[in-house]
This record gives structure tokens, C-alpha cells and sequence, in this order.
């Protein structure tokens, strides 16, 4: 993982702790802990209609593009959550993918025809470093019409210091 270009936020060095000790050796012991992020791809609050969701690999929107870098954010795990609903009850499979190195982050399937609100599994991911530009693709049967009304893109890493 490349280190990180800059800091986030520079905060003010703490005065010493008397719980400085504890922090250190809960730290060596149980490892590092989590922090979470999530950057929202698409939110349309009357919803997204793609029609005719094309198979594999997908309908591209390329309205949701956008840059990140995910190395220099120090994430090393994703996972895809959408809201919405397809047209049938059949499945449809909502994508998200780094085009810049043609690599799929993650994935969700979203199924039948009531609104509802999904999460895909969590994803470990090795970024390469620099500038990735992402995009949401839908995966139907060519046929099918789903309507998005949010899709965005989890973000954690197990780097984060107490």
C-alpha cells in the first residue's frame, strides 16, 4: 500500500495520557481499528429508471463516474449498497467497477419489485495507487427495467491507528 500523500486532517499533538500505556498495548495486541466511509454514486430521490438492462457486463451509467484514490485513502475493503427495485421479480445486478484498471470492486443483487435496500458483501481490494475513475454498471437480462434510487460505494480500511 503506498503511503499516504498527505494527512486528512492535521490535528493538535495530545498532552500526555496517563492511559497512553494501555492504549499502546490494546494497540499491539488486538490490532488496528476500523473506520468506515461511504461515497455516495448515484442518489436520485425519483429514483434512476435504466431500461432494458443489458447481460453482462451491464448498462453502464455513466452519470455515477467519478475519481478517487483509494490507496492514498488507505482502503483496503469495499461493498456495494443500492436502493431500489427491478420491473419483474427476476434478479438484476448492480456493479460497481474501476474502469481505469477494468477491475469490478464489488457487487449486490437486487430482486423483485418492492423498493428495498441491499448491501453486497465486504470485498478486500489491493488499490493501485492513483487517480481511479468508477462507475456503476447494471446487469439485467436485456429485457428487465430497474429503477435506482441510491447506489454507493462502502469504503473501510483495517489501517486506521487509535
Amino acid at each position: 500500500m503506498a503511503p499516504r500523500a498527505g494527512p486528512v486532517v492535521v490535528f493538535a499533538k495530545r498532552p500526555p495520557d496517563p492511559l497512553d500505556p494501555v492504549v499502546q498495548q490494546l494497540e499491539s495486541v488486538l490490532g488496528r481499528t476500523v473506520s468506515l466511509g461511504s461515497l455516495a454514486l448515484l442518489h436520485e430521490t425519483a429514483g434512476f429508471p435504466i431500461v432494458n438492462a443489458a447481460v453482462a457486463p451491464g448498462t453502464a451509467l455513466g452519470i455515477t463516474r467519478t475519481l478517487v484514490d483509494l490507496a492514498d485513502a488507505g482502503v483496503d475493503q469495499v461493498r456495494v449498497v443500492v436502493r431500489g427495485h427491478n420491473s419483474t421479480a427476476g434478479t438484476i445486478t448492480v456493479t460497481v467497477v474501476d474502469v481505469t484498471h477494468t477491475v469490478e470492486l464489488g457487487r449486490v443483487d437486487l430482486t423483485g419489485v418492492a423498493d428495498v435496500t441491499v448491501a453486497g458483501p465486504w470485498t478486500v481490494i489491493t488499490p493501485p495507487g492513483g487517480e481511479q475513475e468508477l462507475e456503476v454498471q447494471v446487469i439485467g437480462d436485456g429485457a428487465m427495467d430497474p429503477t435506482l434510487y441510491t447506489v454507493s460505494l462502502q469504503l473501510r480500511t483495517s489501517q486506521a491507528r487509535f
